[in-house]
């Protein structure tokens, strides 16, 4: 319809904080911040603060929450973690509360690889882990209609149940090479070195997900524990 559509960044507690304009537009960004308002990125962790008349002055009669959220020089602390380009766009990678660390001490953001990895059409639902662990890898449910056909067409027996298919070399190695590619640019650590393939979707009713199907990473870390160490060393 010829309609401009400009991405943007705002919350309850600050209002609508920034934006890409029609002359300045970058997609995948939240843009730059509105005149009369500071955005920054954390030296500590990569969370985006904001500061201005825009932000609260805190929580109705919630001391401790607002002295969380407000720091000394009332920077509010969005949640969000993110990074900010050599033209002065902001992005948004992940949330704090999903960062995990791992056991050299680096902070991987597992949406921001996720994000990569659901681009293949041989992966259905990938769940980045290593939390705690020597390295960063991935619980994969693949797509295995689309696994299948790729299999025929390079001529590989695509018979058996999805278990057997999980323990087959070529399809292990197939979409561990899938991962590897997808996640190259990120920074060494942050890259899938290894992948363990799940026979069935992350469900709702096996409590791996919540009702806005966001997955429980407590959850998943508990339940599939020794796979994780498997591929990520413990």
């Amino acid at each position: 319809a010829g309609i401009p559509i400009l991405q943007g960044y705002g919350m309850t507690e600050g209002c609508i904080t920034s934006a890409n304009r029609p002359e300045d537009n970058k997609v995948g960004s939240i843009g730059k911040p509105f005149e009369g308002i500071e955005m920054k990125i954390s030296e500590s962790n990569g969370e985006i603060l904001i500061r201005g008349k825009n932000v609260m002055k805190g929580y109705y009669k919630r001391v401790e929450e607002t002295a969380l959220a407000l720091d000394a020089d009332g920077f509010y602390h969005t949640g969000d973690v993110g990074y900010i380009d050599e033209d002065g766009h902001f992005y948004v990678t992940d949330r704090i509360k999903d960062l995990f660390k791992l056991s050299n001490g680096k902070y991987v953001a597992p949406l921001q690889v996720e994000s990569l990895l659901k681009q293949s059409p041989l992966i259905s639902q990938p769940v980045v882990v290593g939390s705690g662990r020597k390295q960063t890898g991935a619980l994969i449910v693949p797509d295995w209609e689309a696994l299948r056909e790729v299999m025929n067409e390079e001529g590989i027996e695509a018979e058996g149940s999805r278990e057997e298919l999980c323990e087959n070399p070529y399809v292990v190695k197939r979409l561990q090479r899938e991962a590897a590619e997808l996640t190259r640019e990120l920074d060494d650590y942050q890259r899938v070195k290894r992948v363990y393939l799940l026979p069935r979707e992350f469900s709702i009713d096996k409590g791996e997900m919540t009702p806005t199907l966001k997955i429980k990473r407590s959850i998943i870390d508990e339940k599939y524990s020794e796979a994780i160490d498997e591929i990520c060393g413990s």
